[in-house]
């Protein structure tokens, strides 16, 4: 049996051992670094835009109504500050960037989608180290990313919306939190509210990463102050591009995919959505389909049990990440998509599933090398239905169940210290 098992697991431990040695020479060359890392996130987004049914013009789904690809479309046809549709009027940056770009607007957004997607991966790839991750546990991070549907195939997918590039800001300013770059934080604010305002979420972290006690007068106001320009911009947006979704003149100058937006959004007033959409629908519905959605439909049943475990693993740690998630779900109580929204939140939850990893491996005794094929297995399923976003849930299930089995299997076997 023991040469049975020691069969087994050679390959998995000259995986490994391969994976140390490229570390030690990739840590001689940051440069080799970067290159690998960004290689790795291009074939991986590369490969799901070719799995993956865009929605571009020939899509069937296209001119429907109601999608929120036609007010991004319109502001980055014409003036995107002309546009008086709320919340999307106030989302400049998107249409601003497509409209500038030398290409048609479809190859435009597309390339902002996936060079965002990208960027998105490495960026998260680094705050992943500067966390305090290895390259391995990193990499697997990296890896996670690419297995949440809602993170990577969707804004590839419907790529026309501003959701590649708020992921791409709010992973680069909590890459700026933990390198404690003030400036080019309040910069990435600055930015990442026009183009979408949820990008503000990632303020209180700024605070709960660095503070050393409960409250520090100084890092309030330091916090306060970064935050500052960004919360300027978003009221200066509002006040220049007054919504005016209940202006039945404005709206009936609109496309008749547009004026549909007033089925929805008939008046942009956020004690009406809350009573409406918080409290009618939220409040109301307890069935398990919807908080599936909330919890594995959204984070996929391994990052969400590895985040489970990284949270009470590290309760500390939970907490400081813990205002971020909240604003982060608060965005349910206000607007209509659910796993679109709550996904935003994916840095956070990759670090506590990267702390879950890591414990499983001190008690199992493993080397987080045999972590590594888990997201690409899982990867690999979000090929199974171009068109459709979440994996399947028994599938997920299976593959995580199955995989921690055979960690286990081959740990009596081992007593190689933790990566």
């Amino acid at each position: 049996m023991d040469t049975l098992r020691q069969r087994a697991e050679r390959p998995l431990r000259d995986f490994g051992n391969w994976l140390a040695a490229l570390g030690e020479r990739v840590a001689a060359r940051p440069g080799v670094e970067f290159t690998l890392v960004a290689g790795v996130a291009l074939a991986a987004a590369g490969l799901l835009a070719l799995r993956t049914s865009l929605l571009s013009y020939g899509n069937p789904v296209f001119a429907e109504p109601g999608w929120d690809h036609h007010a991004y479309i319109a502001m980055a046809r014409d003036n995107p500050f002309d546009f008086h549709l709320a919340p999307f009027g106030w989302r400049v940056g998107l249409p601003w960037l497509a409209k500038a770009l030398p290409f048609g607007l479809q190859t435009n957004f597309f390339l902002i989608a996936f060079a965002a997607v990208v960027a998105t991966a490495v960026v998260l790839y680094h705050a992943l180290k500067a966390a305090g991750f290895n390259r391995t546990l990193a990499l697997i991070g990296l890896g996670f990313l690419f297995t949440l549907g809602w993170a990577a195939k969707f804004p590839l997918q419907d790529f026309w919306l501003p959701d590649a590039l708020l992921f791409l800001a709010v992973t680069g300013a909590l890459l700026c939190i933990l390198q404690k770059r003030a400036v080019a934080f309040a910069i990435i604010l600055v930015l990442g509210v026009t183009v979408k305002e949820a990008v503000i979420f990632v303020v209180p972290l700024y605070y709960t990463l660095q503070a050393k006690r409960p409250f520090d007068a100084r890092l309030a106001i330091r916090t306060a102050a970064v935050a500052l320009p960004a919360v300027a911009v978003l009221v200066a947006l509002r006040l220049a591009i007054p919504a005016r979704n209940d202006d039945l003149g404005y709206v009936a100058t609109l496309t008749p995919q547009l004026q549909s937006f007033r089925d929805f959004i008939p008046s942009y007033d956020y004690y009406v959505l809350l009573r409406d959409i918080g409290y009618h629908q939220r409040l109301q519905d307890y069935s398990l389909e919807t908080w599936l959605l909330y919890t594995s439909g959204t984070w996929s049943v391994p990052v969400l049990a590895l985040a489970v475990i990284g949270a009470i693993r590290r309760p500390l740690l939970a907490l400081r990440l813990s205002p971020f998630l909240v604003l982060v779900y608060a965005q349910i109580l206000f607007a209509l998509n659910i796993e679109r929204l709550l996904v935003l939140g994916f840095p956070v939850m990759i670090w506590l599933a990267l702390e879950g990893v890591r414990h499983l491996c001190d008690r199992i005794g493993v080397a987080a090398a045999w972590f590594v094929p888990l997201p690409l297995v899982l990867f690999v399923l979000q090929f199974e239905h171009p068109a459709l976003v979440p994996t399947r849930f028994e599938a997920e299930t299976f593959v995580f169940l199955g995989w921690l089995a055979i960690v286990l299997a081959m740990a009596p076997a081992r007593a190689a210290p933790v990566a």
